[in-house]
């Protein structure tokens, strides 16, 4: 044979006939074609390195090239093996996971739900002595809420008269990061369904034990735009005090990024654009440049903005500094921000009270540029929003925070049919329905 076929790759290697000679047995073992291919390109490349090394008389004919360039070679290797892990592992050099590598959320564990729902939509429905209150969520469309009914009557608008701004979503503050629209992943993306205990009455219902309190729980795709995953539980049960129905919302927002981010949970809800939206306060609203003034005033520690009156000077009404006074009824869209003192935030239509309770944030404590009350009316006069923000926090890389919010709904009594903006007989019954539902 010549030189070329006598060369064998390694000890106990036969290149030439693709064996290999067990040292043990003296047996020969055929390799794969790619591992032959393998050790043929690692051989010539071997040879050829040496090849070059002697050419530039930078290397003794029966020198070893690892005994000069060894240290050299064995850097290059590690810095190709430490760049082709990060590209496998999907970092760019900012540091910055690929979407398709995004951590796992660390969320509360529930059993993963079969999508019992043709629609997409979830009905939870509690009877009481004060009347049947039901709630529906369309887990297709952001795990929103569509329906807060009491007796049939939903406090909610539809996306008939808004297709985009309608029911009760959650966003995050401040809205400065996202500006508009709001990511889709939280606010419009079909959410998972992972739990849901209706009552036996009930269509689509996991579980028919009456003891067992009308539950649904829904999680988010992952946000790449807010590196956020949001866990949503509405369970509805009753108060201590009188057995009033209420629903308690539960929010959870995980942190799916590799660095720290920081926001607020922010609950948006539409509901008719008449009648009067009021909360707890011992300081006046504010206002932005890019917003009109509602006519608002502070009496007895409520703030009251009243709809029948909005952009028409009501008699007595104070205008917030930094505020500017709308025109007209149908004009700009007008919104005033405020801090909550007492933790809630009520809508009155009619005989109607919605109330939201949550707990009070401090206001060093909130978003930057936002507010713990937020109460916003479009342009157009088709709905108001009643927004409610949480504490601000830093979340990092894995972890999750809660934020709970409670509504309930409560018939006006008849002494009360007429009462208005500022009332005092009003404040007083609002706030002994506040004491039942937080005993």
């Amino acid at each position: 044979m010549g030189l070329r076929s006598q060369t064998t790759v390694g000890p106990g290697v036969d290149r030439q006939l693709g064996y290999k000679t067990s040292q043990k047995t003296g047996r020969k073992a055929r390799y794969s074609p790619w591992r032959k291919m393998w050790l043929g390109l690692k051989f010539r490349a071997w040879r050829g390195i040496k090849r070059l090394l002697r050419r530039k008389a930078l290397l003794h004919p029966y020198q070893n090239p690892l005994d000069s360039l060894g240290p050299w070679l064995i850097a290059l290797v590690f810095m190709v093996v430490a760049v082709s892990a990060g590209v496998a592992w999907g970092f760019s050099p900012d540091r910055s996971p690929s979407p398709q590598f995004l951590p796992v959320p660390l969320l509360p564990t529930a059993p993963q739900a079969p999508d019992l729902s043709p629609s997409g939509r979830y009905q939870l429905n509690l009877g009481s002595p004060q009347g049947n209150l039901a709630v529906e969520v369309d887990a297709q469309t952001g795990g929103r809420i569509t329906r807060f009914a009491l007796d049939g009557r939903n406090v909610l608008q539809g996306p008939e008269i808004d297709g985009q701004n309608y029911g009760s979503t959650l966003w995050v503050s401040p809205q400065a990061v996202w500006d508009w629209p709001p990511p889709a992943a939280i606010d419009r993306a079909p959410y998972r369904v992972t739990a849901f205990v209706a009552p036996s009455n009930s269509s689509y219902s996991l579980d028919s034990s009456p003891d067992r309190a009308p539950t649904l729980s829904l999680t988010s795709p992952p946000s790449p735009t807010l590196g956020l995953q949001i866990h949503k539980t509405f369970r509805l049960d009753r108060t201590p005090a009188d057995l009033s129905p209420r629903l308690t919302l539960t929010y959870h927002l995980t942190n799916t990024q590799t660095h720290p981010v920081s926001y607020a949970p922010w609950e948006v809800s539409r509901v008719s654009p008449t009648g009067l939206t009021f909360y707890g306060a011992s300081t006046d609203p504010w206002g932005v440049a890019a917003f009109a003034a509602p006519p608002t005033q502070r009496r007895d520690g409520v703030v009251w903005w009243d709809h029948g009156r909005s952009g028409q000077g009501a008699e007595g009404a104070a205008i917030a500094p930094g505020l500017s006074q709308s025109p007209g009824a149908i004009g700009p869209d007008q919104k005033l921000f405020g801090d909550a003192s007492e933790g809630w935030l009520a809508h009155l239509e009619g005989n109607l009270l919605f109330l939201k309770v949550f707990d009070d944030v401090e206001a060093a404590a909130q978003a930057p540029g936002e507010g713990e009350i937020e109460v916003y009316a479009n342009g157009g006069r088709s709905y108001v929003e009643m927004e409610v923000q949480g504490a601000y926090e830093r979340l990092a890389p894995g972890q999750s925070r809660q934020w709970q919010v409670q509504w309930s709904l409560h018939r006006l009594p008849a002494a009360l049919a007429h009462a208005q903006a500022g009332d005092r007989a009003l404040t007083q019954w609002v706030r002994q329905v506040l004491a039942q539902v937080t005993a």
